[in-house]
């Protein structure tokens, strides 16, 4: 991949995420259910993304990795 496509790829990944960051908020005013519950969705949303982000890139969770985000394994 040439430099230029990587850096095009980051700016729209920065400038997405910014954008969901930004609108969660409004979100949460627009909905009828609790602050508690609205926070796990989003939580459990963020999982699937994820996961959707590692099986389209062909990535997997390293123990290592894994080890260095648990903290009580670190």
């Amino acid at each position: 991949m040439t430099e230029e496509r990587l850096h095009r790829r980051g700016v729209g990944a920065v400038w997405l995420a910014t954008f969901i960051w930004a609108w969660g908020p409004v979100l949460v005013k627009w909905s009828d259910l609790s602050g508690p519950t609205f926070a796990m969705c989003r939580l459990w949303v963020g999982v699937g993304v994820s996961a959707v982000a590692l099986l389209v890139t062909r990535r997997r969770i390293t123990w290592t990795a894994f080890r260095a985000w648990f903290p009580p394994l670190s």
